[in-house]
């Protein structure tokens, strides 16, 4: 599909192509999607284009902002700062995982999700494809692909500021300058923000804000270009954000045996699990959750244009750390006198969870394309990409206060907090953890039960090509193709140390486990994974202003590792539960019903996307209404989904063996008068699982994280009140249907529909805005997501934020 209905038609770059110059000159939008400057409507792709302008007034200044305006797109974030998972089209971006969305800067790719889930300012155009995009970007596109571009420094000096405070000590202030260094020849835009909230809840027994989040980015444009045919494009960033961490609500119902009557959070009984009712319960941890993240993004791009073509090297590189600790399930005070989890206590302990996360990127790519000549039979670009990256990646759970005197070390076993008749026996608690996490020793407030450090490490090469055959002016066929080939490798490089909750096996999970050394362990295991994904694209235009297009492609993201011995772990840790629910299981048995019940596997396999597409885009009525549809079918391949096992305390990526996904999308936009536009979309989603052996039951349900539909209606005013001021207002209403967050479909574990609406309205003139805005006008009460414990018993949520509204103001110079 074309603009995304929720967005007003934006305009061209500031510098395009100049087989584009005209287009920018009419005032028609120029994309850069497919790799090329080419015309909005001559782009055979479902697209969803924000402008400056449209960025300005509809207030975006995070991620979150303008997916939420975009058609079959869902949003999860969560857990901290960092935590941004990106659902299109029914395809899923998971937890530990890479997403299913290519995000470039710049034409420079983005090294993790955390890094692009960040403050958002002095932009250009953001570009949504939807689709599969890998014949392009590679793997990781399977879904589609997100383009950001940011302002290019000036030869004239300018700068603008902004400053905007609201509710819940919310601030947000960002500026830039930006002018030539050297006249001719060179020249620089720096820009910065901060940000910052405290949310919108506070824990009633500490005084924390979980929400809380701030964050200051700098970043530094520099363009080389001197009127020749070599020009060089780079782009600095730094970012440094702290917040809180594993803000969930927990939930437990009646369970005979261990909570008949339910259970108490801070004098609030609990007996009903769902997610959309009862959404009150208060915060009640005596752990202060814990966020801090640090970027660098490095991007450099040096284009020569010789007579027939244009020569592009493209350098990338970032690196990503990230560390959050907080309390572990149920995420409650237990020493409070109000909460009681009843027998539940002693399964999940009283416990925290620490988490490190290091990212490392580089990539390397160079390619050759055509010039843009609309009367050519055919264009062309060819290409190499290079991609390393690592992720060190370690969790660890402490225990949430000091171990009481006189435990042997046969007592220490299995220890989780609680003695054999459900008592809690840590003296004190409530510490927050420092950073950065290590092995902590029995003699501290935060001893160590559990400790893993894996290495994953990937090697991606692709080469690609794309061509477009115009066989007349009306019809076109554009075929593109890249073959990837990726190494995965997996290593344990935690310390091969004794832990005393294991009866002194090692911490290593690999060398307590797989009974390897330590230096065996860290050399790890691999496997390769080798795709090519094909598209290909029929365009008809209709009209000069309108066209018709069909598509079938192919992407992937690439199959990987979970940490070593997971499988093994979890296996283990639920024959210790039914061993302890019935003493007279054998442990033979035990095992055996324990294999029969985790799915969890060391490995899984590469996820696989076939899409088919047809759409029809216009923009009719000299530009003043856009109308754009677009059906798809997509099948998929070993949908990779994140798990979390309670008992277990581990994370790992499953896989659904197939997934049909059938949708569609509608937009539209109308300028009904030279100041008011009406704007909208609709996007559906039918999704299935087809097969899933592991769990034949929950063939034909719907696969979690998927939205059954999303709706967004608005309206946005640009009223001459006086020769220098404007009135400037806008409103937007959105909904998100139901979505399911297990495969079981259990509907505990689901979120209704909820609608939210959005409001802007100011004065603007040449040099200053005043703008107030508003936030989830209604106050609407929703979860942002529900993370499933225990299937039918027990789960928790996560709150979206309440009403939020403030006053900014904008200075330009």
């Amino acid at each position: 599909m074309v603009v995304s209905l929720a967005c007003q038609p934006a305009f061209a770059q500031e510098t395009v192509a100049p087989a584009d110059a005209a287009a920018a000159d009419s005032g028609e939008i120029v994309v850069t999607g497919l790799k090329r400057s080419t015309k909005l409507i001559d782009t055979p792709v479902s697209i969803s284009v924000f402008d400056a302008k449209t960025i300005e007034n509809a207030g975006i200044v995070k991620p979150t902002d303008f997916l939420a305006l975009t058609p079959n797109v869902n949003i999860t974030s969560s857990v901290n700062g960092g935590d941004f998972l990106i659902n299109v089209r029914g395809q899923a971006s998971i937890r530990n995982a890479e997403p299913a969305v290519a995000i470039l800067v710049d034409d420079v790719k983005v090294g993790s999700p955390a890094e692009f889930n960040s403050a958002l300012f002095d932009l250009e155009q953001i570009e949504v494809l939807k689709g599969p995009q890998g014949a392009y970007y590679g793997r990781n596109a399977s879904a589609g692909a997100i383009i950001l571009t940011t302002k290019k420094p000036t030869e004239e000096f300018t700068g603008n500021m902004m400053f905007s405070y609201g509710n819940f000590n919310s601030y947000n202030a960002n500026a830039s300058v930006s002018g030539a260094i050297i006249p001719g020849k060179l020249r620089a835009r720096l820009s910065g923000a901060f940000t910052g909230t405290d949310g919108s809840y506070t824990n009633v027994n500490t005084g924390e804000h979980p929400h809380r989040f701030k964050e200051e980015v700098g970043r530094l444009r520099l363009i080389w270009d001197e009127g020749g045919p070599f020009t060089a494009d780079g782009r600095v960033v730094l970012s440094h954000a702290t917040g809180g961490a594993v803000a969930y609500t927990p939930k437990i119902q009646a369970t005979p045996g261990l909570s008949p009557n339910g259970t108490i959070v801070h004098g609030v009984p609990v007996t009903d699990i769902s997610a959309n009712e009862n959404l009150d319960v208060p915060f009640t941890s005596d752990v202060p959750g814990r966020y801090e993240r640090n970027v660098l993004s490095i991007g450099l791009k040096l284009n020569y244009a010789f007579d027939f073509a244009d020569l592009s090297l493209i350098t990338g590189y970032s690196s990503t750390n990230q560390y959050s600790s907080g309390k572990n399930y149920p995420y409650t005070d237990a020493a409070d006198g109000l909460t009681n989890y009843y027998g539940w206590a002693p399964i999940f302990g009283d416990r925290t969870q620490n988490l490190i996360i290091r990212n490392r990127q580089v990539t390397q790519e160079i390619r050759l394309t055509s010039k843009n000549d609309p009367n050519s039979f055919l264009e062309w670009q060819a290409g190499f990409e290079y991609t390393w990256a690592r992720r060190d990646y370690t969790i660890a759970n402490t225990l949430n206060g000091g171990i009481p005197a006189g435990m042997s070390a046969a007592d220490l076993v299995g220890y989780v907090g609680y003695n054999a008749a459900g008592v809690r026996t840590l003296v004190g608690g409530g510490a927050g953890i420092p950073f950065p996490v290590q092995i902590f020793g029995l003699n501290t407030p935060y001893a160590t039960t559990n400790y893993f450090t894996g290495r994953f490490d990937g090697t991606n090469y692709a080469p690609y090509a794309n061509v477009k055959f115009n066989f007349t002016s009306k019809l076109s066929l554009a075929l593109a193709g890249r073959y990837d080939i990726e190494k995965r490798t997996v290593g344990d490089i935690g310390p091969d140390q004794p832990n005393p909750f294991l009866g002194g096996a090692s911490y290593n999970p690999c060398v307590r486990i797989l009974s390897e050394t330590a230096a065996q362990c860290a050399t790890g295991i691999s496997r390769t994974f080798k795709q090519f994904q094909p598209k290909v694209t029929l365009t008809y235009k209709v009209l000069p202003t309108a066209s018709v297009y069909a598509s079938w492609g192919k992407s992937f993201k690439s199959g990987g590792f979970n940490p070593i011995g997971t499988r093994e772990t979890a296996v283990l840790s639920r024959v210790t539960l039914y061993r302890s629910q019935d003493p007279t299981l054998t442990p033979a048995a035990a095992r055996a019903r324990a294999e029969a019940a985790i799915i969890t596997q060391d490995s899984f396999n590469k996820e696989v996307a076939t899409t088919y597409e047809v759409g029809f885009r216009s923009e009719l009525m000299n530009r003043r209404l856009t109308l754009n549809a677009a059906l798809f079918w997509t099948d998929v391949r070993n949908a990779q989904q994140y798990l979390f096992d309670p008992i277990a305390f581990v994370e790992s990526i499953e896989s659904i063996d197939k997934t049909r996904v059938k949708g569609l999308e509608v937009d539209a936009s109308i300028k009904a008068t030279d100041w008011l536009t009406l704007f909208g979309s609709y996007g559906l989603i039918d999704a299935e699982i087809r097969a899933l052996a592991a769990n034949p039951a929950v063939i034909g349900n719907k696969p979690p994280y998927v939205p059954k539909d999303t709706l967004t209606l608005g309206a946005s005013i640009n009223a001459p009140i006086s020769d220098t001021k404007t009135l400037v207002s806008r409103v937007d209403f959105n909904r998100a249907g139901r979505t399911e967050y297990n495969t079981a479909n259990d509907p505990d574990f689901a979120r209704k529909p909820y609608n939210v609406v959005n409001g802007r309205l100011g004065i603007a003139t040449d040099r200053f805005d005043v703008t107030v805005w508003a936030k989830n006008i209604f106050n609407k009460k929703y979860v942002n997501e529900i993370a499933p414990i225990v299937t039918g018993t027990a789960n928790a949520y996560y709150r979206a934020e309440l009403r939020t509204f403030g006053l900014e103001i904008k200075a330009r110079f």
